[in-house]
C-alpha cells in the first residue's frame, strides 16, 4: 500500500513539472488602445444584447444597474482595451498605457454624461482615472453610475485585465501650478576638520530657485 501511494505521489509531481503552467500576459511595448465609449445594442441576437465594440478584449463597466437593464436605446458607456484601433463614432482614445495622460475629450465625456468633475491638477494618467472612478466616484446604489470597489489597505486598486498581468491604479499626485520654487540640493565640499587637524569631505545641503 505505501509503495502504491508513493508511486502516485512521484506521478503528481512528474505532472506538475511537465504540464506548463499558464503565465500573465506582457504588456506590448506600444501598449493597447484604451477607449471610453458606448456599448452597441446586437439585435441579431434572440431578444437584443449590449456588447462590446468589434476587436475589444477586455472591458471595464461604466453603466448604472438601469443603463446595463435597458434594452436599446441610449447605451451607457464602458472603459474598452482593443488591440486594434476603434473606428466607430463616439469612442474617445484615452490612450496607449495606463501612464499615458488622457485629452480633455475624456473628461467632457465624462462630465457631461454622467457628472462626475475630473480636475486636471489631481486627475490626469489613465492609472489615476480609473483609480478616481471606481474608489471615489461611483454611486453605492449603482442606479446613478458605476458601483465603486473598494481599495486595498495600502490605497491602491487591483484589477484582473486580460492581456495584462493584474493591474495595479493609484491616486495620481496632486500636480504644483506652474512657477518659480525651491528645492534642496546637495554637493560634496572639501572642509578643513580643525579638531582633527584634517581635511574631510562634507556632504552640504542648500537651497536653490528652480522652476517647476
Amino acid at each position: 500500500m505505501k509503495r502504491i501511494i508513493t508511486i502516485m505521489a512521484t506521478l503528481v509531481l512528474l505532472l506538475a513539472v511537465l504540464i506548463p503552467m499558464p503565465v500573465s500576459a506582457a504588456e506590448p511595448v506600444d501598449g493597447y488602445y484604451h477607449y471610453i465609449g458606448p456599448w452597441v445594442w446586437n439585435t441579431q441576437i434572440m431578444g437584443g444584447s449590449w456588447q462590446a465594440p468589434s476587436g475589444v478584449f477586455e472591458v471595464i463597466d461604466l453603466r448604472s444597474i438601469p443603463e446595463m437593464s435597458q434594452k436599446g436605446g441610449t447605451p451607457g458607456l464602458g472603459f474598452f482595451i482593443s488591440s486594434t484601433p476603434i473606428t466607430l463614432q463616439g469612442y474617445r482614445l484615452v490612450g496607449r498605457r495606463f501612464v499615458d495622460e488622457f485629452p480633455q475629450a475624456v473628461r467632457t465625456l465624462l462630465q457631461t454624461r454622467y457628472g462626475v468633475s475630473l480636475p486636471s491638477a489631481e486627475i490626469y494618467t489613465t492609472r489615476g482615472l480609473i483609480w478616481s472612478l471606481f474608489v471615489e466616484m461611483g454611486d453605492p446604489t449603482g442606479e446613478a453610475r458605476w458601483r465603486p470597489l473598494v481599495a486595498e489597505m495600502d490605497g491602491t486598486l487591483v484589477i484582473n485585465l486580460s492581456g495584462y498581468s493584474p493591474v495595479t491604479f493609484i491616486k495620481d499626485t496632486p500636480r504644483k501650478s506652474p512657477g518659480w520654487g525651491w528645492r534642496w540640493k546637495g554637493k560634496w565640499e572639501r572642509k578643513w576638520d580643525f579638531k582633527y587637524h584634517k581635511w574631510v569631505n562634507h556632504w552640504q545641503y542648500f537651497k536653490q530657485r528652480a522652476w517647476r
